[in-house]
């Protein structure tokens, strides 16, 4: 209390003197300026005046005229087109055009003109004031603000000593006074349960009797308060969920840290600067306010809310003492996992739905054909055999894919070992050179060891994937590039081809289950639409992270890069 007093004392002293100053020097400092302005003003009409009577062709006599002002107005001579004639300040020669210069401009069409700005040959913050004389050409008076400056600042050293003599008995003042009206307090403040009669401030007196005997009750009544406060806070602070006490008046009168972060999106923020606040100053959701409205109607409502691309389920009960209601309670849950979850299974079990049954649609088709005599000829029944066990072949490659995602999702890290990407994928590429060769397209492997740590049976997968696809995706005399580096704290593996590519609507798709950029393509390779899922998924697993560079019809580069296993010496 003491420094507060003190710094309020001593910070009225000091703000009213520098205020005051402050004050003088900008008023003189203008009065000044506009008298500077006007001398420039009035001198340049003089000097128009004295130029009509002199003969333009006679230099010397133009010269004395111009070189008569005084030494801190710079004086120039502008001809009409803009070249600089005369100056004082500075070469001509090394002087650019003047004609669009904004005082030569207003010169020019209304007879007179002035502007301030930055000069380039002054360097300084520059008046300029132009007068169009009868032959066109223009004189223009420059003043330099630094000038004024110079000549005000000479007065300010006197101005700036008597401030700090004033504010120096200002502060001093200001101690002794804050000591005069301290010391009663000071004086209670030792001895509280013994107050003196003799206080220079009676009026504390009554005051100080009242706290003595209330500070028992308060002290217990704090003690029993803290320890309610402390288990709410405990059990609050652990919860998941978010939870908020509002009054009738819709001011926060308790939050915890996750209703804060569902609201809001802040990880941390300090919750005591949200309450006392009303609920609109920390979330606008309309969905949210309604259902606020309705608890403090007396009524239960719910709602699901969308934030940021989360999925929020609110809660709001009617807080109530007696028959009134006082407040409101609400609970906040984030469902977005769970509604992700149950969206993602729901849309897995209609793909596979699907998925499964078009082969089974046409085993089916071509078995009743065949079993309802339409297959008469034996070449006809071996063609109808053959799509058959094509059908079948394609229904049992899905679901060992659908198997292995399955699989995927649910294995854990607890077998991950060292694991070379090199090894893997050269053992990779060495079963797909039988497919590479019938396409017609070379398959090649370079590069470091990578040693990751990871599931050996799932990187080769990820590896035979994408190598596969490169080579299934490509044309005629193409080629596959797998390559292997390692770069700071990553191991990159890399597949690059020059197939038909991916389009750039797709290709934030292709990583989806069941996704297929050209349907009747996958088709006549055999593609099910889970392998570039069952590769994302596997590089999830192994915290790594994938990027796609696709240009559609010149060929596409993918890159894994899995976390680089330290190696210990």
């Amino acid at each position: 209390m003491r420094k507060r007093i003190y710094r309020s004392l001593c910070m009225v002293g000091i703000v009213g003197v520098l205020l005051t100053a402050v004050l003088s020097a900008i008023v003189s400092f203008q009065l000044t300026a506009d008298i500077t302005r006007q001398d420039v003003r009035e001198m340049a009409d003089i000097l128009s005046g004295i130029y009509d009577d002199i003969d333009p062709q006679d230099e010397a006599g133009v010269e004395r005229l111009l070189s008569s002002v005084p030494e801190n107005v710079r004086v120039s001579y502008i001809g009409s087109d803009g070249t600089v004639l005369y100056d004082s300040a500075g070469d001509t020669r090394l002087m650019n055009n003047h004609r669009n210069r904004q005082e030569i401009e207003q010169a020019q069409e209304n007879g007179t003109g002035q502007a301030s700005r930055l000069s380039d040959t002054l360097g300084n913050y520059t008046y300029y004031y132009a007068v169009r004389l009868d032959d066109g050409t223009v004189l223009r008076l420059a003043t330099a603000y630094s000038g004024i400056w110079a000549g005000f600042s000479r007065s300010g050293i006197i101005t700036v000593l008597l401030i700090v003599v004033v504010v120096f008995c200002a502060l001093k003042i200001s101690k002794r006074m804050t000591q005069r009206l301290l010391m009663p307090v000071e004086q209670v403040a030792v001895d509280l349960e013994n107050i003196n009669e003799d206080l220079v401030y009676e009026e504390l007196v009554p005051f100080l009797t009242k706290i003595r005997r209330q500070r028992e009750e308060i002290e217990e009544q704090i003690a029993g308060l803290q320890m309610q406060r402390d288990t709410i806070s405990v059990i609050t602070k652990s919860m998941k969920e978010g939870l908020v006490f509002l009054s009738s008046r819709r001011v926060i009168l308790s939050i915890n840290q996750s209703a804060i972060r569902l609201l809001t999106g802040r990880k941390v923020m300090d919750k005591y600067s949200v309450v006392g606040r009303e609920l609109m100053m920390l979330s606008r959701l309309p969905e949210l306010n309604e259902s606020v409205d309705r608890a403090l109607e007396g009524k239960s409502a719910d709602a699901a809310i969308h934030v940021r691309g989360r999925i929020l389920h609110v809660f709001a009960n009617p807080a109530s003492i007696g028959d009134e209601v006082d407040g409101a309670v609400v609970v906040i849950i984030d469902e977005t996992e769970r509604r992700l979850a149950e969206q993602m299974r729901q849309e897995f079990s209609a793909n596979v739905s699907h998925e499964l049954k078009t082969p089974l649609t046409s085993i089916s088709g071509y078995a009743e054909m065949m079993e309802c005599g339409l297959v008469s000829s034996e070449k006809d029944m071996k063609e109808f055999a053959a799509r058959i066990h094509k059908e079948a072949l394609r229904l049992i490659a899905l679901i060992e894919d659908i198997i292995r995602l399955s699989r995927i999702e649910e294995s854990g890290t607890a077998s991950f070992i060292p694991c070379s990407l090199r090894e893997i994928a050269a053992s990779a590429v060495d079963s797909l050179q039988t497919v590479a060769e019938r396409d017609s397209v070379t398959l090649t492997l370079s590069g470091e060891a990578g040693l990751v740590c990871g599931d050996s049976v799932m990187l080769y997968e990820l590896i035979y994937n994408l190598t596969e696809n490169a080579i299934k995706y490509n044309r005629v005399g193409g080629k596959v590039d797998v390559s292997i580096r390692e770069e700071n704290d990553r191991a990159v593996f890399c597949v690059k081809d020059t197939g038909v590519g991916i389009p750039e609507d797709s290709q934030r798709r292709v990583f989806e289950r069941f996704y297929r950029v050209d349907k009747s393509r996958s088709k006549l390779t055999g593609g099910t639409g889970l392998g570039l899922s069952i590769v994302k998924h596997i590089a999830e697993r192994h915290g790594a992270r994938i990027e796609l560079h696709s240009t559609y019809g010149v060929g596409t580069e993918i890159s894994v890069f899995f976390p680089l296993m330290e190696q210990k010496e």
